[in-house]
C-alpha cells in the first residue's frame, strides 16, 4: 500500500536518518537572499507530488513562511484542499498512474473553490489541450528547477486576483469571499449550492449530468439521490431569479443542467 505522507514539519522531527536527509536537501536548494518574500496571511498550500520532490518543495516554501500538507495521491488532495481551505495545490502528473484519466486526476481538484492549480508536467503540450483554457489551472514543463518553481508559486500567491472569480452573463462567484452577486444584487447561496454553481460556471454552454455534480460537489459520495441535486438547482435557481432576472440553468431532459443565458 502506498504511503500517503502528509505534514512535512513532522518528518524534521524524525530520526537521525531523516534529518540527515533534510540537511542534504537543504544543501542542495539555492533561495535568493535578495528576492523580496511574498507578504501574505499562511493560507495552506497542499502539494501532490512523490515524496521526494514533495519533500524539497515543501522545505522551499515553509522557508518562505507557508503552511504547506503533502500527499501522493489526488484524492486525498482535493479533500485536503477543501477541508483547510488551501490557496494553492500543486500536482506532478509523475504521481497519477496509467490507467487513471485526466479526468479523475484534475475535476476533484479544480472543483475547490479559491485553489488554483498548479500542474507540473513533461508532457504540457498534451496537458494543456486536455485541461483547455482556464484561469484556475497553470500547466508548467519539467524539467523544472527548484528556483523556477518557486518563481511560479510566488506569482500564484502574489496574485490573488487570479482565479477567484468565476462569471457567467451577469451573474459572479467571488472564490475569495464565497459569495455571488447577480448584477448588483447579492445573492444567498448554501455551501453545496455554492459549489455546484461554481461548477456549473466553470462548463458554460455544456451539458453537466446529475452524476457529474454529486463527483464534483458532493466529493463522490456513495449515497446521493438525483432527486437532492434536482432540489439543491431548484433553490439555486429560486436564488438566482428572485429580483425577476431571467433563468439560466436550463434542464436538460433525461441528461442534466446547462448554463445558457438563451434557454
Amino acid at each position: 500500500m502506498p504511503s500517503q505522507f502528509k505534514v512535512f514539519k513532522q518528518k524534521m522531527r524524525g530520526n537521525n536518518s531523516e534529518r540527515t536527509r533534510d540537511l542534504q536537501i537543504r544543501q542542495k536548494v539555492h533561495v535568493p537572499q535578495d528576492e523580496a518574500r511574498t507578504r501574505l496571511a499562511r493560507r495552506l498550500i497542499v502539494i501532490i507530488m512523490g515524496e521526494t520532490m514533495a519533500s524539497l518543495v515543501s522545505y522551499i516554501l515553509e522557508g518562505e513562511g507557508h503552511l504547506t500538507l503533502a500527499t501522493d495521491d489526488t484524492r486525498i488532495g482535493a479533500i485536503l484542499s477543501e477541508k483547510h481551505k488551501a490557496s494553492l495545490i500543486i500536482l506532478d502528473t509523475d504521481i497519477l498512474a496509467e490507467n487513471q484519466s485526466t479526468k479523475q486526476a484534475v475535476d476533484p481538484l479544480v472543483t475547490n473553490p479559491g485553489a488554483p492549480l498548479l500542474i507540473v508536467t513533461a508532457d504540457s503540450e498534451r496537458w494543456r489541450s486536455l485541461v483547455g483554457p482556464s484561469q484556475a489551472v497553470t500547466v508548467l514543463q519539467k524539467p523544472l528547477r527548484a528556483h523556477a518553481l518557486l518563481t511560479q508559486i510566488r506569482s500564484h500567491m502574489a496574485a490573488p486576483e487570479r482565479a477567484r472569480e468565476l462569471r457567467f452573463a451577469d451573474v459572479t462567484a467571488c472564490l475569495r469571499t464565497r459569495r455571488v452577486r447577480r448584477g448588483g444584487r447579492r445573492v444567498h447561496t448554501s455551501p453545496t449550492q455554492f459549489r455546484m454553481l461554481c461548477h456549473l460556471l466553470r462548463n458554460p454552454g455544456q451539458v453537466v449530468s446529475r452524476d457529474e455534480l454529486v463527483e464534483a460537489v458532493w466529493k463522490g459520495a456513495d449515497v446521493v439521490d438525483p432527486r437532492t441535486v434536482d432540489a439543491h438547482v431548484v433553490h439555486l435557481r429560486k436564488a438566482l431569479t428572485i429580483g425577476g432576472e431571467r433563468n439560466i440553468i436550463q434542464t436538460v431532459r433525461s441528461a442534466g443542467y446547462l448554463l445558457d443565458i438563451d434557454g
